[in-house]
């Protein structure tokens, strides 16, 4: 997924990538891995990445 993130910013020209999280931390983050996290680690353009809202 963040593969086509990447090549799609590219191929389109996004000046700038804007993701959510999931905000999975610990054992499930380590677990599931992170989109955002690999799209902010080889991105060539400037990601902000956008916590989720707090439950409750």
């Amino acid at each position: 997924m963040a593969d086509t993130i990447l090549r799609l910013a590219s191929e389109r020209g996004f000046d700038k990538i804007v993701m959510s999280t999931h905000g999975h931390t610990g054992l499930l983050h380590l677990l599931l891995g992170s989109i955002a996290e690999e799209v902010l680690k080889r991105s060539r353009i400037p990601v902000t990445l956008v916590k989720p809202p707090a439950a409750g």
